[in-house]
């Protein structure tokens, strides 16, 4: 029980970001943002490349902080404006293959879920969501939220909300949604989002339970927000929800 209690508040946050979200889409009379791809298959197969070096680039980031941490001693993390600036330029280098891809295949930023479209209820929508998240959570203190180091922590973490979102709500879901059927598709890629989460894992040295229940969770997280996206479209929203719920967390 004491390694689910710490999960209770990130799924309430989960449940009534759908409810909002549900609430919004039927306010603002949203459409579906569609995106098509000629060639599918080969989507899949490009965008599975791409994971893979992620992957590969996330695990080895985790390992040499373990090295490092291992030399002065220290397995703490305090923000500053350094660390900040840091963890943004960490976010664009990940970023930078699937950058890559669109310009070389002149693909659009709508196929990273960038979108002009409901952009406005999808910034409301995360905002509100944000708000109830600090109340699950206890923050509510806006005085903690404008000062060190909890505000470069709330920087770092809008860079890793907005990677993360254009990758896995945008690159990844919209090009497996065009080869699988969509659900399939929100479920494969919640998995691939939880389990790029398992090197930072093992480097905070989460026990077997802990990290299985964290799967669980993060598997939720990611199917909760790939609805959300279905909703919305615009991953902007969800992003800033991302970044403040990492900071919650203290992910």
């Amino acid at each position: 029980m004491n390694y689910i209690y710490p999960s209770i508040p990130i799924i309430a946050t989960l449940i009534e970001a759908l409810i909002v979200f549900l609430i919004l889409e039927k306010i603002y009379k949203l459409k579906p943002l569609l995106v098509s791809f000629d060639f599918p298959k080969k989507e899949i197969l490009l965008s599975t490349i791409l994971y893979l070096i992620l992957f590969i680039f996330v695990l080895l980031i985790f390992w040499l902080k373990g090295i490092q941490n291992a030399t002065i001693g220290n397995t703490g993390e305090e923000y500053s404006l350094l660390t900040a600036l840091q963890q943004l330029l960490s976010n664009a280098i990940i970023l930078l293959p699937f950058g890559i891809t669109l310009t070389i295949r002149k693909q659009s930023p709508r196929t990273l879920g960038l979108f002009k479209e409901n952009l406005l209820p999808s910034i409301v929508g995360g905002l509100v969501i944000s708000a109830l998240a600090c109340v699950f959570f206890k923050q509510v203190s806006i005085k903690i939220w404008l000062s060190a180091p909890i505000l470069f922590q709330l920087v770092a973490q809008l860079g890793v909300g907005f990677s993360e979102e254009m990758i896995f709500r945008g690159y990844l879901l919209l090009r497996f949604s065009a080869f699988f059927q969509r659900a399939h598709a929100e479920i494969i890629t919640a998995g691939m989002f939880a389990i790029i989460h398992i090197p930072q894992r093992l480097f905070y040295n989460f026990t077997p339970m802990e990290l299985l229940i964290d799967l669980v969770v993060l598997f939720i997280w990611g199917w909760v927000f790939n609805r959300m996206v279905r909703l919305m479209g615009n991953i902007s929203g969800l992003a800033i929800l991302h970044a403040v719920m990492n900071v919650l967390i203290g992910a």
